[in-house]
């Protein structure tokens, strides 16, 4: 965490990464729908309100091939896909993905590298749909690879749907649910000041406790605590 003092809340200035993952393509048939990065955007904003250093990244469009008009493409290109109006990239996924499993937008390689040029204190990523979620998992587990002491944190509208299921996974510090331009830079106040992050409303903010075999508590209670709030 940089030294340097937010204007605005008297604590450390962070450096953020916050992504939309690439899309997640199980099958051979997908729709995907071309949008702006407005979860990105107005958390990002909201971040640099609160005095932090924020890049921003939209996997998807950042895989669109400029130079390429659809009507380019043959239609047997493996590595490209037209969308809408536009040309994207499309890549083949290793083996801890189904067989003939891809993502349309930039590589989980470009992103890696990314995240080693940036060194970001926090990586967030959106879900704001299902069938990114897998992607965005993986963009996590690529972080805590890179460095395990990346603050990786996820947020959309999959997370607040299914908050039970994302605390499943390893790679994801905390999770938000509901307005993330709110709730976003109160958890960052509260971890650059080395506070817990308790309480902080709109919503829950959750931290799934490591490792789970020191909880005291029966798990369905401990789990029931820690999601306290999570639904209505």
């Amino acid at each position: 965490i940089s030294s340097r003092l937010s204007p605005r809340e008297g604590t450390p200035v962070m450096k953020v990464l916050l992504i939309t993952p690439p899309f997640y393509v199980p099958l051979k048939e997908f729709a995907i729908s071309v949008g702006q990065p407005l979860g990105i955007a107005y958390v990002g904003a909201a971040l640099r309100e609160a005095g932090h250093k924020v890049h921003l990244f939209d996997s998807l469009n950042e895989g669109r091939v400029p130079d390429m008009r659809p009507q380019d493409l043959r239609g047997d290109e493996p590595d490209l896909v037209r969308i809408s109006h536009g040309v994207f990239e499309r890549h083949g996924l290793d083996d801890s993905f189904p067989e003939g499993a891809t993502i349309v937008g930039a590589s989980f390689e470009r992103i890696a590298r990314l995240i080693r040029e940036i060194e970001p204190d926090v990586v967030g990523i959106s879900t704001i749909f299902t069938s990114i979620f897998r992607s965005g998992v993986h963009i996590a587990k690529i972080a805590k690879q890179i460095n395990p002491a990346i603050i990786t944190l996820m947020g959309g509208t999959h997370v607040t749907v299914s908050a039970r299921k994302v605390l499943d996974h390893d790679a994801v510090d905390y999770i938000i649910t509901g307005e993330g331009e709110i709730a976003a830079p109160r958890l960052l106040a509260a971890l650059a000041a080395g506070r817990r992050p308790d309480g902080i409303e709109p919503r829950a903010i959750k931290r799934r406790p490591k490792p789970r075999r020191r909880l005291t508590k029966p798990r369905a209670e401990a789990r029931a605590e820690l999601l306290a709030g999570a639904s209505t």
